[in-house]
């Protein structure tokens, strides 16, 4: 029953989104040849090994503590080995030739457990040397507009965790689409990418869904986002992740 669950999760993201994703490999994928195979076949089309995808999960948390992690989520062991497509050492073979709803169980599971970590690590690490790195990833044009608009001093800002008062309703649209396409680029790459993968015909477009999905769930207020423990208005740190969360979800068509 659970894996059935994880997988509705997956379809709800993509069709609220409006996604109906080819995974491709690939800027051009023009040909067959480029065609990204659900396998976990020794072949040069293959998926990234276990350690690898391990390594790129964990890439995309810079900020999170991996103390605050499972560390089924940050190594490679006997409980996700086989669900990661390793290899039968008497064999040499994949433990299994494809990605299932075990691998989607997983890949999910884990993207939550290191957003809890993450908003964990961010809320210990502001008064550190981190501080400007927890900008750059929250977005500088939208806290420059949160100070304005709130009229919070630049000093008690940098002193102090303020993260609930800015608030992702108050922010200007374009304030919006560009912190969502900021993301879009960092997750998933350039606009070439997002055409390959067919999330979209641009990036652009992508960043309207994502933010007409936000629109949707803060007129709501459902629990769709309920492992993120927001209570009330999302601000800017929860939305950040909530953007995250989605974009991860359309990341695990190339699985």
């Amino acid at each position: 029953m659970r894996n059935w669950i994880v997988l509705l999760i997956i379809l709800s993201v993509t069709s609220a989104l409006g996604v109906v994703a080819t995974p491709k490999i690939g800027l051009k994928a023009k040909n067959k040849s480029l065609i990204l195979k659900a396998a976990f076949e020794q072949t040069w089309e293959r998926y990234p090994s276990p350690d690898v995808v391990i390594s790129q999960l964990i890439a995309s948390f810079p900020l999170a503590d991996t103390q605050y992690i499972d560390s089924t989520c940050t190594s490679l062991q006997d409980a996700n080995r086989l669900i990661l497509g390793d290899n039968n050492v008497t064999t040499g073979m994949p433990l299994v030739n494809k990605p299932n709803s075990g691998f989607i169980v997983w890949y999910i599971g884990c993207v939550q457990k290191m957003l809890k970590a993450e908003s964990t690590s961010l809320m210990t690490k502001w008064t550190t040397d981190k501080q400007q790195e927890i900008i750059t990833y929250l977005g500088t044009k939208a806290v420059e507009n949160c100070i304005q608009r709130t009229k919070i001093d630049t000093e008690f800002f940098k002193k102090n965790n303020i993260f609930s008062i800015c608030i992702w309703s108050e922010f200007p649209e374009e304030i919006k689409k560009q912190k969502i396409k900021d993301q879009i680029t960092y997750l998933l790459g350039p606009e070439e990418i997002i055409i390959d993968l067919g999330l979209a015909n641009s990036a652009d477009e992508l960043a309207e869904k994502i933010l007409a999905e936000l629109t949707d769930y803060d007129s709501k207020k459902d629990d769709r986002y309920a492992f993120l423990g927001i209570n009330g208005e999302p601000n800017l740190m929860q939305t950040t992740q909530i953007i995250k969360f989605l974009l991860m979800m359309l990341d695990i068509i190339k699985y």
